[in-house]
């Protein structure tokens, strides 16, 4: 109905480093997109997607594009880009 606020969801597109490294659950070194409720973090969804992930293949990690660390505590509002790298 118009005039009423519609809560959307958001995406975490999770991209694989430039290193070449295959990392589990990444195909060919394609961009993973999960879905967000509204107010979710990084943190609950990582929390999430790391149940399907083996206890040595957990990502605990995810950097900004410019190198900096994206904290778990972070809102995922419209699409939000993390890069998984083995290296800190």
């Amino acid at each position: 109905m118009f005039g009423e606020h519609t809560e959307v969801s958001g995406t975490l597109l999770l991209i694989p480093d430039a290193s070449g490294r295959k990392y589990a659950g990444f195909h060919s070194g394609a961009e993973l997109r999960l879905v967000a409720n509204p107010g979710q973090t990084v943190g609950e969804v990582m929390a999430k997607f790391n149940t399907f992930r083996g206890p040595d293949q957990q990502i605990t990690v995810l950097f900004k594009r410019n190198g900096g660390i994206l904290p778990f505590s972070t809102i995922i509002n419209g699409t939000l880009e993390a890069v998984v790298s083995q290296s800190i």
